[in-house]
């Protein structure tokens, strides 16, 4: 009964009144300015909150043989604080498939990836050795297949937590790289 007397209440402030001169009684009174107040109070709670969701998709970098694209996505669904993530790829024109890690450093060359990728995180992080690196670190930094190509970089993103704290936020290892 209470289940049906909710769905009631949510429904009577589109629901019009049989006449305007009828007068409503207590009992539907009541249920209609509640279900209003509620209404009122949920959008204004949101906005209050800073609730919000975003996202943004654009090309970043395109050529005769790569397009590459990146999608920002932030919000803040309450809790400690907002967040932001970014999704990365290359789409191979010719065979229009999303190109992978193994495409762009097969084997031998994941090594000199991982490497390659801690130097630079030392550059952005300003750290002189790799032991401070990983005082400022959380998890090892090791490539990723959340990453990009454009004419003269591999972009390896690394999303909040992923690698590091919140505080650190997001980071966009660039590293000169030739695909073909």
């Amino acid at each position: 009964m209470k289940r049906i007397a909710l769905v009631f209440a949510a429904l009577l402030p589109v629901l019009p009144l049989a006449g305007k001169e009828e007068k409503e009684d207590d009992f539907v009174r009541a249920l209609r300015i509640d279900a209003v107040v509620k209404k009122d109070f949920c959008r204004s709670a949101e906005l209050l909150a800073g609730l919000y969701d975003e996202t943004e998709k654009k090309v970043v970098y395109a050529d005769d043989q790569i397009v590459s694209f990146r999608i920002d996505r932030a919000g803040y669904t309450g809790g400690a604080h907002d967040w932001h993530n970014i999704e990365v790829g290359t789409l191979d024109r010719k065979s229009g498939k999303r190109l992978t890690l193994d495409d762009v450093a097969p084997g031998e060359k994941r090594a000199l990836l991982t490497k390659e990728i801690k130097s630079a995180l030392m550059k952005i992080l300003e750290v002189s050795s790799e032991e401070k690196l990983m005082q400022r670190l959380q998890a090892e930094p090791l490539p990723t297949e959340n990453f990009y190509l454009d004419g003269n970089f591999l972009h390896m993103i690394y999303n909040e937590y992923e690698i590091a704290p919140y505080s650190e936020g997001n980071f966009d290892v660039r590293i000169p790289w030739r695909f073909r």
